[in-house]
């Protein structure tokens, strides 16, 4: 029986590998990365699409003469940082050491296919919460003119969360902001942004409206704005949420189901202040038509006080008018019921005892006194 060491095995199966294996364009996940003395040394995986299930895994090598090279054309071609998780494309060799066994060595990497990669789960995304009806449903919540009570999710030790609470410092307008600490970046981030927005609900604060911020920083970095997860937590918040996420370029799945995205951390501070100021502008508006409306009140009511004011003068003229030509006809008809003008006309005053007398109360042999208009007489009833 023929028998070798174990070398010999591993020197023959190396050879084996040298003479059957060349080049092959390889996708796969990288499941672990380490740089050690220039050399990057991979776990690279094929995961089952739907179970996640981890159905093959080698391990790689991007040897020191072109990890440098890679890496940067790498980074350069996707503006993505090269590490774990993300799906590539590279071209390996297999081969087997005699002491380290089976392995791939990295020779290139495909930039085109990653970024097409993160396009398609972003489509797949879209597309799974468009069909959930979803997409729109945070869009519909209206935000406050004045959204003066605000929630924000960021990672308080973050450029864009200093940011933007220095823009709305910095504004002529009193804000209640209360910051809701949360990973920003990376596999823990979508857990933990999704754990701050169920804080801010749960809250008893009555907040007009939530904000997610973050700055500027790699695809990679940004990748987790685009988690199925994270974005369909956004779409169903009870809030209108307002994003400002990355740079000007950067758009996210969060972005696109948030009720308002901007560019920017600043420039989502800036829309709150540039709501405000549009608030300011409309209540000093109403104040001023309110302002307009009470002098006018005031110049009518005092029009109308003048008219009544002329009215009643007229009014009272009128009725002093007839008053006096009544009391000059009872002033004629005095004049002649006076005894003088009776008197004139022929007729006598007769008094017994100094009171007015008639046939009734006079007697036989009573002395009376006749007025007549020119003297008085004393006569004895017969």
């Amino acid at each position: 029986m023929e028998t070798y060491s174990l070398s010999e095995l591993t020197s023959m199966i190396s050879a084996q590998f040298k003479e059957s294996f060349g080049l092959y364009w390889v996708t796969a996940e990288i499941q672990s990365m380490s740089v050690s003395g220039g050399h990057c040394y991979l776990d690279l995986a094929e995961k089952d699409e739907e179970s996640e299930e981890i159905k093959a895994m080698a391990r790689a090598t991007i040897w020191k003469y072109c990890f440098k090279d890679l890496k940067n054309k790498f980074e350069q071609g996707t503006g993505i940082k090269l590490e774990k998780g993300l799906k590539v494309l590279v071209k390996v060799r297999p081969v087997f050491h005699e002491r380290y066994g089976f392995s791939l060595n990295v020779s290139d990497i495909d930039e085109t296919y990653t970024i097409g990669d993160f396009e398609r789960q972003k489509r797949e995304i879209v597309l799974k919460l468009s069909e959930m009806g979803v997409m729109d449903k945070n869009k519909q919540l209206s935000i406050p003119l004045f959204a003066k009570r605000i929630a924000l999710i960021s990672s308080e030790t973050a450029a864009g969360c200093q940011d933007f609470i220095k823009q709305l410092a910095n504004s002529p307008y009193s804000f209640e902001l209360t910051i809701y600490p949360a990973v920003v970046q990376g596999v823990e981030a979508e857990d933990s942004v999704i754990a701050a927005i169920d804080a801010v609900e749960q809250s008893d604060q009555p907040y007009d409206v939530l904000v997610i911020v973050r700055g500027g920083g790699s695809v990679a970095d940004l990748h987790c704005f685009n988690s199925f997860n994270m974005a369909l937590r956004c779409a169903e918040s009870t809030l209108p949420i307002i994003t400002g996420i990355g740079h000007d370029r950067d758009v996210s799945i969060v972005d696109l189901v948030a009720a308002c995205p901007q560019k920017t951390p600043t420039a989502a501070a800036q829309y709150i202040i540039d709501m405000a100021a549009e608030a300011e502008t409309r209540l000093l508006y109403c104040i001023d038509e309110l302002k307009q409306c009470a002098d006018k009140a005031m110049r009518d009511s005092e029009q109308k006080i003048e008219s009544l004011r002329k009215d009643l003068f007229t009014y009272a003229k009128i009725a002093i008018d007839k008053c006096d030509y009544k009391l000059q006809l009872m002033e004629k008809e005095l004049m002649l019921s006076s005894p003088d003008i009776v008197l004139q006309k022929g007729y006598a005053l007769i008094t017994k005892d100094g009171e007015l007398a008639n046939a009734g109360s006079l007697h036989n042999s009573d002395v009376i006194e006749i007025e007549f208009s020119d003297g008085k007489i004393k006569a004895v009833v017969l």
